[in-house]
């Protein structure tokens, strides 16, 4: 039975599966999603959340480049580059490196298995 609290949803299943839930909401996202130190959220100028981001897609090549050893780094951090260049002058950025991740995966999986 789920239980619910400050705007948290937990629930066996989640807990066991690695996932951490979201004020808010039942969606959960996987822990390395929520990395970020509490203060990140309020970042106050353009050039600290391009920072941030660009960081934290700097991570999805470490941890793809640790996932896949068999695809050369280089290859993997054009695949995320352009994934991440997909995204270009969009307005909404909180879930940019995520979605980069997501579809740079698809890309490395596929490369992996041909």
């Amino acid at each position: 039975m789920p239980r619910t609290g400050d705007g948290f949803r937990l629930d066996a299943h989640v807990a066991a599966s690695g996932l951490t839930p979201i004020r808010g909401g039942a969606r959960t996202f996987p822990r390395h999603v929520l990395t970020c130190p509490a203060n990140s959220l309020k970042l106050s100028t353009m050039e600290e959340r391009e920072a941030a981001e660009l960081r934290s897609v700097e991570e999805v090549v470490d941890r793809l480049t640790a996932k896949y050893p068999g695809i050369d780094r280089h290859e993997i951090e054009k695949i995320v580059a352009e994934e991440h260049q997909a995204f270009e002058g969009r307005p909404v950025r909180d879930f940019v490196p995520v979605l980069v991740e997501k579809s740079a995966k698809q890309r490395v999986k596929a490369l992996e298995q041909a």
